[in-house]
């Protein structure tokens, strides 16, 4: 479990400093709108396909909800660890499976992309680049390096 724990938090700050890039963009001298949407997008582009596979996998009402905000690694491991998961789902040993399903989305949808769209940007302002952004790099590529990691064992 502690690993997951470890995912979790990476999953979190990769969030968290993904929106405070996104508030930096727009709020700077010169507001950078395309590359604060772009960013935006990438990131509820992965929430709203994260909520789907959820749903697809046949979860529903609060689960999906929680998915959508981002909440869908925290409350995966809990389920699959816990001895009263808070959700279920229709289809039997889900649990298990969403969890993976959950990390892989989030590299394949929201990390990785991220990861390539902030380097570019932070290559891009050259010595106007703000802390933020390679700290956001830093946990991009934690979530990646945690996902691969994890496929290897």
């Amino acid at each position: 479990i502690k690993k997951y724990a470890f995912a979790v938090i990476f999953a979190y700050l990769d969030i968290f400093t993904t929106i405070a890039l996104v508030y930096i963009l727009l709020n700077q001298e010169d507001p950078a709108y395309r590359d604060a949407f772009i960013t935006l997008g990438i990131l509820v582009f992965s929430l709203v396909m994260q909520t789907w596979f959820a749903w697809t996998q046949g979860y529903h009402g609060v689960h999906l909800v929680v998915t959508f905000f981002g909440g869908g690694m925290f409350l995966n491991t809990y389920n699959v660890y816990a001895s009263k998961p808070l959700t279920t789902s229709v289809n039997s040993g889900a649990e298990s499976n969403q969890l993976v399903l959950t990390k892989v989305q989030e590299a394949l949808f929201d990390s990785t992309p991220e990861l390539i769209w902030q380097s570019l940007l932070l290559l891009k302002t050259k010595d106007d680049w703000k802390l933020i952004q390679p700290v956001s790099i830093l946990f991009s590529a934690m979530c990646v390096a945690f996902m691969m990691a994890e496929a290897q064992s």
